[in-house]
């Protein structure tokens, strides 16, 4: 008699706790799909980032490259446009922005109107629809400024980096052959150049050999 009441005892879940289980999956389900895009979109925010900070850096490389060899630097009307000489080739180039904002780099074949401009960084470096940027340049005492170079997104204008920088580059010898180039990130004018400090190799001593 025991063992046949042990065998019909087939009691389940009650109705409250099926209830409880179901809200109890509904909950985790809520959870787990919200918090996917939350991860993946701070993910894709510190990737980006990176990016921006890597295209910044390449940026600043590219313009020391670029003007470490330049002569009788002139910023044009608009402001934003630089126009110099290659102390090694000669060749007559112009740093300035297209008309979606991205630097590019002109070199003449016979007069400005004729070249094409290029990105003065490569579209590999540029991932993910960033470019860089800047508001101004100027020229004065040797020293190229470069105001508000940041990097940006396709058709934005927020600055990606975190921070609008000045970059300073300072070119000791703008009217000779061996040009030397330094360059510094800051916020503030640049310091007068001391007096007494020149380029090393820049001139030659009368008789010298």
């Amino acid at each position: 008699m025991k063992l046949k009441r042990k065998c019909g005892n087939r009691a389940g879940f009650t109705l409250a706790e099926t209830l409880l289980a179901v809200l109890i999956l509904l909950l985790v389900s809520v959870i787990v799909a919200t918090g996917i895009p939350v991860a993946k979109n701070a993910y894709e925010k510190v990737v980006l980032g990176a990016n921006a900070q890597v295209l910044l850096s390449t940026t600043i490389s590219a313009l020391r490259d670029e003007l470490g060899f330049a002569r009788n630097p002139v910023v044009e009307a608009d402001s934003v446009t630089i126009t110099y000489y290659n102390a090694e080739t000669g060749i007559k180039s112009q740093i300035a922005k297209d008309g979606d904002g991205k630097i590019v780099l002109k070199r003449a074949k016979g007069t400005m109107a004729t070249m094409d401009p290029r990105p003065l960084v490569s579209d590999a470096a540029a991932t993910g629809d960033l470019y860089a940027t800047y508001t101004g340049v100027a020229y004065s005492g040797g020293c190229v400024q470069f105001t508000g170079l940041r990097v940006c997104r396709k058709d934005s204008d927020v600055d990606l980096t975190g921070l609008s920088s000045t970059v300073q580059i300072r070119v000791f010898a703008p009217n000779v052959v061996s040009a030397g180039l330094i360059y510094e990130m800051t916020t503030t004018a640049p310091a007068s150049a001391d007096p007494g400090t020149t380029d090393p190799g820049s001139e030659t001593p009368a008789g010298g050999e």
